[in-house]
């Protein structure tokens, strides 16, 4: 009983950061990107596999775009889009795309590769806390981003992770190994599901 009240209240607490794989423990301290170069991991990125979050599940075609703001060094904004098919009795009418947009502010100078991401709203101080994660790339192929929240010392964390590829295709054979580096820092990749990118540009 206590569990599901909790995981309720995190619902609420994590309304709009677009992270809702919920379980139970605390955030792994898992090795980011050393020297993350910002500049080179702009652009577009199509969403190879992803934690079945209920905002992402039943898209295809999903991209991710990074771009690092005009405004000041220390922000990226950040797009992620995709195409949902609408139904009406079973039958497909029309596919609509959706987009969601988010911010990010970089909290870390020493490498860069750990983010502050909110997407819609701005609650208080959230640019003080660290919950996006540039685990591993090589800027022309492939690139891991995990999330994780641990709002007001709950022992129930909500996730999300994505692997990236720059165009649609198999993913290069690191992967199997940054996905073995997740299990061992006990993020649970089965949640990872392959996205439907077939026919997308």
């Amino acid at each position: 009983m206590l569990t599901t009240f909790l995981l309720l209240a995190l619902c609420l607490v994590t309304h709009g950061q677009q992270d809702l794989v919920l379980s139970q423990g605390s955030c792994p301290d898992i090795p980011v990107q050393l020297n993350f170069d910002l500049k080179r991991f702009e652009g577009y990125w199509k969403v190879y596999e992803a934690f079945g979050a209920p905002y992402i599940v039943g898209m295809s075609c999903v991209d991710f775009i990074f771009e690092q703001a005009l405004d000041d060094g220390r922000y990226v904004n950040i797009r992620l889009e995709g195409d949902r098919d609408v139904k009406v009795l079973g039958f497909k009418i029309w596919t609509a795309n959706e987009i969601y947009y988010g911010r990010g502010t970089v909290l870390d100078d020493v490498t860069n590769a750990r983010w502050s991401v909110l997407f819609g709203g701005k609650p208080d101080n959230y640019e003080d806390k660290t919950n996006y994660f540039i685990l591993a790339t090589d800027y022309i192929n492939y690139a891991i981003v995990y999330s994780c929240i641990q709002p007001a010392k709950l022992p129930i964390i909500s996730e999300s992770c994505f692997i990236l590829l720059r165009r649609n295709g198999s993913p290069p054979a690191e992967i199997s190994t940054h996905k073995f580096n997740l299990k061992s820092y006990g993020v649970n990749v089965t949640n990872l599901n392959k996205v439907n990118n077939y026919n997308c540009y």
